[in-house]
């Protein structure tokens, strides 16, 4: 089934649209299609339906948005700008559970970052709390101002005055229990009640009442959830559900909200957009099963994520993965997966002594192996991956296991609805 959805992503048409302004001021990036097959372009206009280009051969194109899966710019965007987002407000009430035990600028102090159980991320700090809704936080940002959310969807925020040794990514998976981290270094653990003019926090002890400014960050034990529709990522740090994303001649881009917000921003805010982040899954996202040694070691150090410089994630947050040695990783496929594709090359303290294969494998049946060496140290890859558990190995060379280090780059799964 694979075959006819690559034939469509690539049956573009020509446009014949005027041309407003030279081919070389339309920003570069790079398309990835409905097959996870990546290109470099150049973007003119992007709106609700309709992607208008210039491909690899100069040639002016239109393609519709649905057989698009993602953007990235080819430019690094900048992290001294303000930018943007947050997502729909539900009224659903949050249940108790008894039983349960980037880079700053230099012009201004770093912003805190709240995220939610989706993993959206949205800069900035506490804001004017919810008159009369106990069950609401607000939260202030930059540009979009003031954004209430209920408490049941918030896994966690971090103020701009906590220390930076407290990170201002919260971690993906929920805490046992609701806790706070307060400005002494108590961590008072419960149910957060309320996060308002008073904060407070229901304990074995009893409730406690905290002033906000008092609080350096929250983490909530509320279940984490997979996203959904359109996302953007900018260079401020910001993760955020949109409904639409619209690009003009001008090198505007403006964002459509989930909530019905608009922001317009310069093309060099964006990092990146998923036009469904429920399909496109990146690789860095999956948890391994189990990790290995393989080529006669007994012993294989884990593998690694790599973080972007500057603290930002990466753009889709498909962060970088390194395979320090000979080794295989396993990993339960999600359901629907369809295909993996991305890049792999050796470290670049590997050239040039890195000999090895790259072995990719579906429920034990190898479907891709590829060799890294000094005359060919990168492979790009794309492969059928139906089943339900996805093997990546390394195999040691001619030269044994000794510098076999590999990273993947950008690797995305393609996941049916």
């Amino acid at each position: 089934m694979a075959a006819p959805c690559l034939c469509l992503a690539l049956a573009d048409q020509p446009e014949s649209a005027p041309r407003t302004y030279a081919e070389a001021e339309a920003p570069e990036c790079i398309l990835i299609d409905a097959g996870l097959i990546s290109r470099n372009i150049r973007v003119h206009s992007l709106d609700g339906r309709t992607l208008v280009y210039t491909d690899e051969q100069g040639r002016r194109r239109q393609t519709p948005v649905d057989r698009v899966m993602a953007l990235v710019p080819v430019a690094p965007a900048s992290a001294s700008e303000p930018v943007i987002k947050p997502m729909p407000v539900e009224t659903r009430s949050r249940r108790r559970d008894a039983a349960a035990p980037p880079a700053p600028s230099v012009e201004r102090p770093p912003a805190g970052l709240l995220e939610l159980v989706d993993a959206q991320r949205i800069p900035g700090d506490l804001g004017t709390p919810p008159s009369s809704d106990p069950e609401r936080m607000a939260w202030s940002n930059a540009v979009l101002g003031r954004l209430v959310y209920p408490l049941e969807r918030v896994a966690g925020f971090v103020r701009s005055t906590a220390p930076a040794t407290l990170g201002r990514r919260t971690p993906t998976a929920p805490p046992p229990r609701d806790f706070l981290v307060l400005s002494n270094g108590d961590e008072p653990s419960g149910f957060i009640a309320a996060v308002g003019d008073a904060v407070q926090i229901e304990t074995d002890a009893g409730m406690i009442s905290l002033s906000p400014d008092r609080v350096h960050a929250a983490r909530f034990s509320n279940p984490r959830e997979q996203g959904s529709g359109a996302w953007v990522w900018l260079g401020d740090g910001t993760a955020a559900a949109v409904s639409q994303v619209i690009l003009n001649e001008g090198r505007r881009v403006t964002l459509q909200l989930s909530r019905g917000t608009d922001g317009s921003y310069d093309w060099s805010m964006l990092r990146g957009v998923s036009f469904d982040v429920a399909r496109l899954r990146p690789l860095a996202s999956l948890a391994p099963e189990s990790q290995e040694p393989r080529s006669g070691r007994r012993y294989a150090a884990p593998m690694r994520r790599l973080e972007p410089e500057g603290g930002l994630e990466a753009p889709l947050d498909a962060a970088d993965l390194i395979l320090p040695g000979p080794m295989a990783v396993t990993y339960a496929l999600p359901p629907g997966a369809r295909r993996l594709a991305g890049f792999a090359e050796l470290d670049s303290g590997a050239v040039p002594w890195g000999d090895c294969e790259l072995v990719i494998s579906v429920d034990s049946r190898e479907v891709m192996r590829k060799r890294l060496q000094f005359e060919q140290t990168a492979q790009a890859f794309n492969v059928e991956i139906e089943g339900s558990t996805l093997t990546i190995a390394v195999d040691a060379g001619r030269y044994g296991p000794i510098h076999d280090r590999v990273v993947l780059r950008r690797a995305l799964l393609l996941v049916e609805r």
